[in-house]
């Protein structure tokens, strides 16, 4: 984020260096920045979608993803993902540097910091294929031993 807050930049989009997201839907998220303070790509809500995951690993996710919005209250389908698009302002008013989780968790602490603070956010769906990017063992206990 700070490379494009430097550079001037009214709109950043976040997406995972492995190629698991499609780049042919970042101007979809962009846009969605017309009405919205964040725009999450989802897996999980209609045309959304994983290839190549094993069901373990869906459960996992879609599991991390069910008890981050029952702990927060924040409704959104994918608080987990890294494909998103953010406002320069957003970016700027939640203190993004602060952020306490590490490793996936720090997804749900930027989209609990963004609803919080302005509450305008949309999900779009988009298919995630798996790419080198993986849950690492240890991660869940370590994000959660962050919060306390």
């Amino acid at each position: 984020f700070d490379w494009g807050l430097t550079q001037g930049f009214d709109r950043l989009l976040e997406m995972d260096a492995d190629f698991s997201h499609d780049p042919s839907i970042a101007p979809q998220l962009l846009a969605a920045l017309d009405d919205a303070d964040v725009a999450v790509g989802s897996r999980y809500m209609a045309g959304g979608g994983t290839e190549g995951w094993s069901a373990t690993r869906e459960f996992i996710s879609r599991g991390g993803n069910w008890y981050a919005r029952a702990v927060l209250g924040i409704p959104y389908a994918d608080l987990t993902g890294g494909f998103n698009a953010w406002r320069r302002s957003t970016l700027e008013t939640i203190h993004y540097k602060t952020l306490r989780c590490r490793g996936y968790a720090f997804q749900v602490e930027l989209k609990y910091r963004g609803r919080s603070r302005h509450g305008a956010q949309r999900n779009g769906c988009r298919r995630f294929s798996y790419g080198a990017g993986r849950l690492k063992g240890g991660m869940v206990v370590r994000n959660e031993l962050a919060r306390r």
